[in-house]
């Protein structure tokens, strides 16, 4: 195949991908039912605290939500806060039906995800601007999760995640 051949073909797949990984025009969240990435927890009202994880993020949930999401029953949503700062809601579903009826009610809201993984059911759209978004269902367990985060919080809970990995591997062996 001659290397012309091979720079359409490239062309062709990452346009293919790329559609797939963006949200539909003018759909790209900036946040999550009123509230948007960065909105300071002591704003809100109704958020009860759960717990604080390794991370320090802490997660809340809201008392009052409706557990419903188009047509499907959600189990939890959760809401996360780093440095007292909304970047992530995090939404569970027990049972295949309930997660198919929230995938479907994602993919008409916000278009076609991108499924990294043939072998799983585990869909992404990357190409926001301020929001990175995934859905996944796992077989096992029947539980099935929709993330939704702030793309410019959530770098920064990595760097502080990746520097605390980072100084546990200085100490290690002690």
């Amino acid at each position: 195949m001659n290397l012309r051949k091979l720079a359409f073909i490239g062309i062709i797949i990452f346009s293919v991908t790329s559609s797939a990984l963006a949200f539909n025009p003018g759909s790209e969240p900036d946040g999550f039912r009123e509230i948007k990435w960065g909105t300071d927890i002591s704003k809100l009202k109704g958020m009860e605290y759960l717990w604080t994880d390794d991370s320090g993020v802490n997660v809340y949930k809201r008392n009052g939500d409706v557990l419903k999401i188009g047509r499907a029953n959600v189990a939890t949503i959760r809401y996360n806060f780093w440095k007292e700062k909304f970047f992530r809601v995090y939404i569970t579903t027990n049972g295949l039906e309930n997660w198919r009826v929230l995938k479907e009610a994602c993919f008409d809201k916000f278009g076609e995800a991108y499924k990294p993984n043939n072998y799983k059911e585990y869909y992404l759209w990357g190409l926001g601007k301020i929001t990175g978004m995934s859905i996944g269902y796992d077989k096992l367990t029947g539980v099935g999760y929709l993330f939704i985060d702030s793309k410019e919080i959530s770098k920064e809970v990595k760097i502080f995640e990746e520097k605390a990995r980072q100084k546990l591997k200085t100490v290690e062996g002690f």
